[in-house]
């Protein structure tokens, strides 16, 4: 009994020192609600940027987003970085002296989403100075009431001088007026530009963590800023250039391209004033999260299956019961929280 209360405990405190695999299609706790394999582009979940620019004077990115660079290419959604001058889309003004030397795309989703795991499959080209990046983020300011907020999760950064390795981030901001502040990078081993990769990211309202091809890379407890991240956030997908001098950029070779070829988003499904005493039949066994779950030698796994229970109290595995080789068992302790999914929020776009 004494062996199990430990195992619980380092889910529920995410101590984890050892690489944890989680496959959301295998896993019966999480249910599909998005599966989009760009054989189109759909503009019902994404919407391209178009003749805008990303980041401030002192931060500026090289290039403009253009509709035309983002388009659907033999089952993938392309986004291509390419030499093209293009005039400052800001009345204000641009970094570059009113003209940037470079364009690129960017899709970003027409709703929000809350809590669940989602991920892309993806490719993209090692260039100097490139940046392609899958990220959730959004802010809202209203100093007349001091209420302001700023959330991104960078599910992964890639730099084209690294192509070794992705790196992931948290970047928070809960006073007003928004200081932006980051919980740090931690960089994640993948060669980004030989194959494909899936790249995701689970998050509630407990923990963030972050996978590549389906293993567990990272994990924190969501309480950056003492708030932690509880906001529905638009997802984007763009592929850029580092902030740099262009003089920098003149002998590189252009076009490249970052390729997603599948985007997919989970949700839990939950019963949380269930108590469970013993799982007769797995089969017929629904895997909402529920209130508690308590287990005995009266509950059997069946042979080579792969099973998940998550609860919102506890899960107790009295003695008595067994996880026969070949099997494995996930056990997490999951708040009954949600945020709303699909919740409108296109009049904040980036």
């Amino acid at each position: 009994m004494e062996k199990w209360r430990i195992i619980i405990l380092w889910f529920l405190l995410l101590q984890a020192t050892t690489l944890i695999a989680q496959d959301p299609l295998s896993d019966q706790g999480w249910h599909l609600i998005i599966d989009d394999n760009f054989n189109i582009f759909n503009n019902s979940i994404w919407k391209k940027w178009d003749y805008k620019v990303h980041g401030s004077a002192s931060d500026e990115e090289p290039q403009v987003y253009l509709n035309g660079n983002t388009y659907i290419s033999n089952g993938n959604l392309v986004m291509e970085l390419k030499r093209e001058a293009t005039d400052c889309p800001l009345s204000s003004g641009c970094y570059y002296n009113g003209e940037h030397m470079f364009s690129s795309g960017a899709v970003q989703s027409t709703t929000t989403f809350g809590y669940g795991y989602y991920e892309i499959y993806a490719k993209m080209d090692a260039a100097y100075k490139s940046w392609p990046a899958f990220w959730f983020w959004k802010s809202y300011s209203d100093n007349n009431t001091n209420n302001c907020w700023y959330n991104e999760i960078d599910v992964f950064e890639a730099y084209g001088n690294k192509p070794s390795f992705v790196e992931s981030n948290v970047w928070y901001g809960f006073v007003c007026p928004i200081t932006r502040l980051q919980l740090g990078i931690t960089k994640h081993s993948c060669n980004y530009s030989a194959s494909y990769h899936w790249y995701s990211i689970e998050w509630d309202y407990n923990k963030i963590n972050w996978y590549v091809d389906h293993v567990l890379m990272r994990s924190i407890r969501n309480d950056v800023g003492n708030v932690g991240i509880h906001h529905s956030l638009f997802i984007i997908m763009n592929f850029a250039l580092k902030p740099t001098n262009p003089s920098d950029l003149t002998n590189i070779t252009y076009p490249h391209y970052m390729y997603v070829e599948e985007f997919r988003a989970f949700k839990l499904l939950y019963d949380c004033n269930t108590i469970v005493n013993e799982i007769p039949n797995f089969t017929s066994f629904d895997h909402k999260v529920k209130k508690s779950i308590t287990l005995s030698s009266q509950t059997v796994l069946p042979s080579g299956s792969s099973e998940s229970l998550r609860a919102t109290d506890f899960v107790e595995l009295k003695d008595g019961f067994e996880v026969p080789l070949g099997v494995s068992l996930y056990i997490d302790i999951t708040p009954c929280v949600e945020t709303l999914s699909n919740e409108s929020q296109t009049e904040n776009s980036y």
